[in-house]
């Protein structure tokens, strides 16, 4: 299989390892004296399979074969060919004595490795197919080992490999399983968060008062559940001892089924206080600690029924335990993968029946209800739970996430309102509902009782308010009103009365604030003394309306200028529904959230960082958000995909594509060039942090803009013609929005201040 980089490619430190991505520690070590390399020749060249294009690029050797001898110089006349020299006597004699010492390992240690009935846990290694190592980036934590060179591999390690593939159980199967590039490494105490997944080394130990566990997890889902396990073994090989101490024990233990869960997230602190319910035997001590040795840990009677019972979870995981206390005391198995390994990696050996003829039901969830955390009652509650959450977090660390099988209950109503049954407009529909309940009674029984959390809806009738007749100003407009009501009457009979839901408006004018403390005062005797003597007073009707004067509101700008503030707090507006477009006066603006005014809020600013003023509103900058995910056609949309990976929707067709191919990184923050088909999005895929990269729509062209050691550098932004790209980091300390060209050179802080910016948006 072609090489992905050039093997001449080195850390300036140490020639036998080499980064996955460009760095300015990389050297070139195909002369005797070391050359840099530039930043842009690693990335088109040495990192690679084109590296065979380099003008410095020697082929190396084939391992094990010797190199071929200069010719002897030519006579003067010329000569056709240079003659082989003779095969020595004494390489003849070196291979026969080979040969027999193998024919006597073979006779001696034959029964042991092949066993006649059952296959024996240590000749798991014949079947063995480990797959190719993948470049996998190291994680986004520091690593907190000390910077020491590690040995070169030898080339031949002391492992005796068996002769033969054992024989598997009648009907069974013989697995032979490997842990994911992703699922075997370590972890360290001094790292909070992160992990060392798919390093080449698996450390245990303790260092420089620092704990070390190796874990790695093994896919069980070749496996079908119920199928019976007559025999099973563990193997690890040793890769390097050089920070191997004195004493000390090393021993395997099998972790619960609860840490299987989101395996590639879990941390030191997670896998330290995960429980251990089986320890495989033998426990390892200082002799057995050997690099090349395969350390062979078989399961008893009780591991086996445990491992039949995760064939049910997919998965079981083991942690590598070794001295906790004392002086340096470390030692590293191989993992399988990165440039350190030997290809070792752990297996496990299962000796396996047939498989159940009914495949078993799969396991149910016992979910663990738990009541929700109630609702702040105000805004000073909220601070304070903040506050609290934070000092917790700072004393002793964030909370353990709750396991998957924790639900938190969502409150319903207790009440069930339904509709009244509508009353029949004559007899004949009520007899057609009659007979029509009567057939359902004696054809499906009778109706099931209403529970009592079922509530019959009472229509509340609408009321048809009227003015009403105005009062005559006098006697004779009184006596001409009457008169002409009876000439009406007498000619086309009495008036039809108000249906019920008729009602006249009585229209009263609101009590007026009284003026002062007097006014009050009086107020308050007066309708005491008329509930004394009266009675309290009759409750308002329904059709009783009191007349305020409609207040004429100040409309709130769309901006505040920060250089024009004043300190007098202002009430929130009112909610209006989203305009169509964005308004002309921020476009060309960067808009960004900030707690500069010790609350979460949405701000502007200029391109060049100047003019900050407080946005009223949010829809604009939602409105902006949203734009940015689009083509500038509007044909296509960009978007990040269940597998953590930036993909494009053509939704006219429902058809995607993914564009980040990041590999064992996340990718997410996507956003789509104003005026071409780049798209820019953030990766960890470096290892060293949050970077930003950018990529053409159809995965072409994937480069990297950003170059930082454990910085974040997220969010980013196009401006409106596509030349620069707005973003976030935190390289200064705090969140600051920056801004780059869009080739990334030309870094620059555009904020500047002591607050916290972030998640830029510029609006187009």
């Amino acid at each position: 299989m072609p090489l992905t980089h050039c093997p001449h490619l080195g850390l300036s430190e140490d020639p036998s390892l080499h980064l996955s991505y460009p760095d300015r520690r990389h050297h070139c070590f195909a002369s005797p004296a070391p050359a840099e390399i530039e930043l842009h020749d690693q990335e088109r060249l040495c990192l690679t399979e084109g590296h065979t294009a380099c003008p410095r690029y020697v082929t190396p050797p084939e391992p094990g074969r010797p190199q071929p001898r200069p010719l002897a110089a030519e006579t003067e006349a010329g000569a056709d060919e240079a003659l082989a020299p003779p095969f020595p006597w004494w390489r003849s004699l070196l291979w026969g004595t080979a040969l027999v010492l193998l024919a006597l390992v073979v006779w001696r240690y034959g029964s042991i490795l092949m066993p006649p009935d059952h296959p024996s846990p240590a000749s798991a290694q014949a079947t063995v197919s480990l797959p190719p190592t993948p470049d996998h980036a190291p994680s986004p934590t520091p690593t907190p080992f000390p910077a020491v060179n590690p040995t070169p591999a030898p080339t031949s390690p002391p492992v005796l490999l068996p002769t033969a593939t054992p024989t598997p159980w009648p009907e069974g199967r013989i697995f032979t399983l490997n842990p994911s590039a992703g699922a075997v490494g370590w972890v360290a105490s001094n790292e909070t968060r992160g992990n060392h997944f798919g390093d080449s080394f698996i450390h245990s130990g303790t260092h420089d008062g620092v704990i070390f566990h190796g874990a790695w997890q093994f896919d069980l889902s070749r496996i079908a559940p119920g199928t019976p396990l007559h025999a099973a073994a563990l193997h690890l090989t040793g890769l390097s001892d050089q920070r191997l101490g004195e004493g000390g024990t090393w021993e395997v233990r099998i972790l619960s089924k609860e840490v299987n869960e989101d395996w590639s997230r879990q941390t030191f602190q997670t896998l330290h206080n995960a429980v251990a319910e089986q320890a495989l035997l033998p426990v390892l001590g200082h002799d057995d600690l050997i690099v090349g040795r395969d350390n062979v840990f078989a399961f008893n009677e009780e591991q086996l029924r445990l491992l039949e019972g995760r064939l049910l979870d997919g998965a079981i995981s083991f942690r590598l335990d070794g001295p906790q206390t004392g002086s340096n005391n470390v030692f590293a198995w191989d993992s399988g993968y990165g440039p350190a390994s030997r290809g070792q990696g752990p297996v496990l050996w299962i000796s396996a029946g047939p498989p159940p003829r009914t495949p078993l039901p799969t396991a149910t969830i016992e979910y663990v209800v738990v009541t929700s955390t109630p609702t702040p009652e105000n805004v000073l509650t909220a601070a304070a739970m903040l506050r609290t959450a934070t000092a917790q977090a700072i004393m002793t660390g964030t909370p353990t996430p709750l396991p998957p099988n924790v639900a938190t209950p969502t409150p319903t109503t207790s009440l069930i309102v339904v509709t009244p049954t509508p009353t029949p407009q004559n007899a004949a529909t009520a007899t057609a509902i009659s007979a029509y309940a009567t057939a359902i009674a004696l054809t499906t029984g009778t109706f099931t009782p209403t529970p009592p959390n079922v509530a019959t809806a009472t229509p509340t009738p609408t009321f048809v308010i009227v003015t009403a007749t105005p009062t005559p100003e006098s006697a004779l407009a009184a006596l001409a009103t009457a008169i002409a009501e009876a000439t009406r009457q007498a000619r086309e009979g009495t008036a039809t009365p108000l249906p019920a839901n008729w009602v006249v408006a009585i229209v009263v004018t609101a009590t007026p604030t009284p003026e002062n403390g007097a006014t009050a005062t009086a107020i308050s005797a007066r309708a005491t003394i008329v509930a004394l003597t009266k009675g309290t007073f009759t409750p308002t009707p329904f059709y009783m309306f009191t007349a305020t004067p409609t207040p004429t509101g100040t409309p709130m700008p769309l901006l505040i200028y920060l250089d024009k503030l004043t300190p007098t707090p202002t009430t929130t507006p009112t909610p209006t529904p989203l305009p169509p477009s964005i308004p002309a006066v921020l476009r060309g603006k960067i808009a960004f959230l900030s707690d500069r005014s010790g609350q979460v809020a949405v701000y502007v600013m200029e391109p060049d960082g100047s003019r900050v003023a407080l946005l009223t509103s949010r829809w604009p900058y939602e409105l902006a958000l949203k734009a940015q995910q689009w083509s500038p056609d509007g044909n296509y949309r960009v978007f990040v995909g269940p597998n953590a990976q930036v993909h494009v929707e053509f939704p006219q067709s429902g058809g995607s594509w993914e564009v980040s191919r990041t590999g064992s990184g996340i990718a997410y923050d996507p956003a789509w060039s104003p005026v071409d088909d780049r798209i820019v999005f953030v990766s960890d895929e470096s290892g060293m942090g949050e970077e930003i990269y950018v990529v053409r729509s159809n995965g072409d062209e994937l480069r990297r803009l950003t170059y930082n050691e454990f910085i974040w550098d997220k969010f980013p932004t196009w401006s409106p013609d596509g030349t620069q790209i707005a973003f976030w980091s935190n390289r200064t300390g705090r969140r600051q929005i920056w801004v780059m060209n869009a080739d990334g050179s030309e870094q620059r802080n555009l904020s500047n201040n002591p607050y916290n910016d972030w998640d830029p948006v510029w609006i187009r």
